[in-house]
């Protein structure tokens, strides 16, 4: 029982970061060129869909887990990596892998959570190191 709980409460923080999102322009505005500023923005909320994705993929539901991960990959890192890939190549590739490849295809083979939940917090480790990276050059 105390799973459902926590599933509720990470995805009701993911909806408030998308809710509180910067007034001056669309949260996921593709067209929008990617600035450091834009990218740095949408690097909290990939954390907290990544948890969101693992606690759902904890409750069983791997359709929402791979679709949580799904929309952080296309709607966040979309514009992480337009600001991070001039700057670290190699660091932008290695997020790319996690978040399209290595994570979800966890998920789809039924993984067990010890190594979802290490996939997870490697990413979030990469995530910090590209924050520490954009916020020093730019």
């Amino acid at each position: 029982m105390k799973k459902i709980p926590a599933i509720v409460l990470t995805l009701a923080l993911a909806a408030s970061l998308t809710a509180c999102g910067e007034k001056s322009e669309p949260e996921f505005d593709q067209s929008a060129p990617a600035t450091n500023g834009r990218a740095l923005a949408q690097i909290p909320g990939l954390k907290v869909e990544l948890d969101a994705s693992l606690a759902a993929y904890d409750s069983g539901n791997k359709a929402q887990a791979l679709a949580t991960l799904d929309g952080a990959y296309t709607q966040r890192f979309s514009i992480v990596r337009g600001a991070l890939e001039p700057i670290d190549p190699a660091l932008t590739a290695s997020l790319e892998r996690a978040l399209s490849a290595r994570i979800p295809d966890a998920i789809r083979a039924g993984a067990d959570r010890e190594r979802v939940q290490r996939l997870v917090a490697q990413t979030q480790t990469g995530l910090d190191r590209a924050a520490e990276t954009l916020r020093s050059s730019g």
